[in-house]
């Protein structure tokens, strides 16, 4: 059984991905709660992106969020007065939740937590 376990488990780690991305998706919303559209993106989209968008206008200042699923990760657009942009790309599933794009996935940590899995599998004898 714990042979059938480790095989199992290793074929499901060496599958190669077979779904398109999956992206949240939303255009010129005012709050991120509003923008966890989950859609799937075209076969050749290979990045989720968000764009804020912040606009100043007599001492107020509104932002405005769009998430979509694009092909490349576009360029983020020169400041225009009190106007700005900020882009957000990354490619993994649903990694456009809240913008942040420099959170990255530890595989490191990942790992030891399946390495504490068989661990423990071994020790409990099952």
């Amino acid at each position: 059984m714990k042979v059938f376990l480790m095989a199992l488990l290793a074929a499901a780690l060496c599958v190669e991905q077979g779904y398109s991305l999956m992206c949240y998706t939303c255009q010129n919303k005012t709050s991120n709660k509003d923008c966890l559209l989950i859609d799937m993106c075209a076969k050749e989209d290979n990045y989720c992106v968000t764009i804020l968008d912040t606009i100043a206008a007599d001492d107020k200042s509104m932002r405005r969020i769009s998430k979509m699923c694009s092909p490349e990760c576009p360029k983020k657009p020169p400041k225009q007065g009190k106007t700005g942009s900020k882009v957000f790309c990354c490619d993994k599933p649903l990694c456009n939740v809240n913008g942040a794009g420099s959170m990255k996935t530890s595989y490191s940590m990942i790992s030891m937590g399946i390495l504490a899995n068989f661990i423990y599998i071994f020790r409990s004898g099952l």
